[in-house]
């Protein structure tokens, strides 16, 4: 399993190196899967005063964003949802920013964000894991799936 550690607006703590070539003329999809959400935010709190975190997730490539839908009242939320479609191996080997959310009426607040750079290591693998390190290790996956 390759992780990438995110805090509050960091960068990448740690990126898996892969040593294969990159073929930059494939192509992929990307989709956001699942999520581990720890049951505290960043403060030792619980997300939402009654309930489970409403969380959806935010990709940006090539300053264009995308958000998943939210999904309500979960600790462990399944979209299998994707986000792009037809972007190239060297777009997302320029990197990505992920956002994670947890949805509020009174405004939304964020679990972590940062830029992530994918290699062919990532790309072979097909997913990479989101880990938050302000609040709990939350987890995110995020897939790649080829093209053809």
């Amino acid at each position: 399993m390759i992780r990438f550690f995110l805090g509050l607006t960091a960068m990448v703590l740690f990126i898996a190196c892969g040593g294969e070539e990159t073929d930059t003329s494939t192509y992929w999809i990307v989709s956001v899967s699942s999520g581990d959400i720890s049951e505290y935010d960043g403060d030792g709190l619980p997300w939402d005063v009654d309930d489970e975190p409403d969380i959806y997730v935010c990709v940006t490539i090539k300053n264009q964003k995308k958000c998943s839908t939210t999904i309500e009242d979960d600790y462990y939320p399944l979209w299998y949802e994707d986000l792009f479609t037809h972007i190239s191996s060297q777009t997302l080997m320029d990197g990505i920013f992920v956002e994670i959310w947890d949805d509020d009426i009174d405004g939304d607040e964020m679990l972590c964000s940062g830029k992530i750079t994918i290699d062919q290591e990532n790309l072979d693998y097909g997913s990479v894991t989101i880990v938050c390190q302000n609040n709990g290790g939350s987890t995110i996956d995020i897939d790649f799936e080829e093209e053809y």
